[in-house]
């Protein structure tokens, strides 16, 4: 009959602690602090002597984060050293998604060491999932009087044993069978963001977000063909779409739209272009009849990572922004109105903050989003930094 005996550890050690969180913040999605967290632990256990497995999954982990953010000769790399430290390391298909698996597969036969290497003395070949477990002070279980081999815990061993006895023989034959559960993977699920992007009459270049889980393959196209794809039109796991809007030379105002070959129909990228003619695509040109417009200046600081944005004025300009800029426009005195889009974020919080010139005091006043200050021509709104977040503010210009 086997007996079980746990021993039971001392206090983590500061970088199996890493490790630990290392691998929660992958778990979790967190990967740019899964980097940092695991490079550090990586780094630590390289001074221990012993420590060959628990390297190994510091720079498997770090492999899958590098994958996520879509660095994938990083990736590779990493994999290839988690597989020289461990040569006999898998991937269980319930642990890991299909991208990961195949990565890894692909940077293990690149590994001499491993390439060719027979299943580990057990019997079976050790999954990342159980080394987790089995890892440097992690609660080691000891099984003793069966000889029986060691299974990663992403394996379920079932209780259907079976015994027969030889007739005269006086042995007993124990056999014990294993189950797996495999659970299919969840439909994928898309969205492109933002849902909308304004362009003036001479055109310019933008950009889509398509966000879906890491093992789902896409493709997109334009339903018109002044909206050109510049880029890569398809891709597996969240990426980003690039396009160019040509020149509109039409009297009238025209849309498109960047949307997904197959899946949901409502999760789609809309282009609206302002219509051509004698506009200059600063803004609309006003009746002759006006006073001469005068000029406004926007000071514009978007503080977030990976910051990338668009202003549209008054419903018909287009403007590009990368962190900080400033643009001057000409308006006719009166009512006007700002809304400024986030094209592309990293996801770290941060602030919007706008400087204008040419506006009568007092009349700034926020129409949508979290504004954490606001004086006379200054106006700061609070971000979550992620693609599609919208802030919108209207002014008055001196007649």
């Amino acid at each position: 009959m086997l007996s079980l005996a746990v021993a039971v550890p001392g206090p983590l050690p500061a970088d199996d602690a890493s490790l630990d969180k290392g691998v929660a913040l992958v778990k979790e999605g967190d990967f740019e602090t899964a980097v940092v967290t695991l490079d550090a632990a990586a780094r630590a256990l390289a001074t221990r002597p012993g420590t060959a497995r628990a390297q190994s999954q510091a720079n498997l982990y770090l492999g899958i984060a590098y994958l996520e953010l879509d660095q994938e000769v990083t990736a590779r790399a990493k994999f290839r050293e988690a597989v020289r430290l461990d040569p006999q390391l898998r991937l269980d298909q319930r642990e890991f998604s299909p991208q990961v698996i195949r990565t890894f597969e692909a940077a293990r036969l690149e590994t001499p060491a491993a390439a060719g290497s027979p299943p580990s003395a057990a019997g079976a070949p050790k999954t990342a999932a159980g080394e987790s477990a089995a890892k440097g002070n992690a609660l080691p279980l000891l099984l003793v009087g069966g000889g029986a081999a060691a299974v990663g815990v992403a394996l379920a061993v079932g209780g259907n044993g079976t015994s027969s006895t030889a007739p005269g023989a006086g042995t007993t034959t124990t056999t014990t069978t294993t189950t797996t559960t495999t659970t299919p993977p969840a439909a994928c699920t898309f969205e492109l963001a933002p849902a909308s992007q304004a362009f003036p009459p001479e055109g310019g270049n933008g950009s889509c977000r398509v966000e879906t889980e890491a093992r789902c393959a896409w493709s997109v196209e334009s339903t018109e063909d002044w909206l050109q794809l510049a880029g890569a039109t398809s891709g597996t796991g969240s990426g980003t779409v690039a396009f160019r809007v040509t020149a509109n030379d039409d009297d009238d105002e025209r849309d498109a739209r960047i949307r997904l070959r197959s899946g949901p129909g409502d999760s789609r990228c809309e282009v609206r272009q302002a219509a051509g003619g004698d506009g200059d695509g600063d803004a609309a040109s006003p009746p002759r009849d006006e006073p001469r417009p005068a000029r406004f200046v926007l000071r514009s600081a978007l503080d977030v990572g990976g910051g990338r944005a668009q202003i549209v004025l008054d419903g018909v300009t287009g403007v590009f922004l990368d962190g900080r800029s400033d643009r001057a426009f000409r308006l006719a005195g009166g009512a006007h109105r700002v809304e400024a889009l986030v094209v592309n974020a990293e996801g770290r919080a941060g602030t919007w903050r706008f400087d204008l010139q040419g506006i009568e005091p007092g009349t700034l006043r926020p129409l949508g989003g979290s504004v954490s200050s606001l004086g006379d021509g200054t106006i700061v709104f609070r971000l979550q930094g992620r693609p599609g977040e919208r802030v919108a503010f209207g002014f008055r210009t001196r007649d």
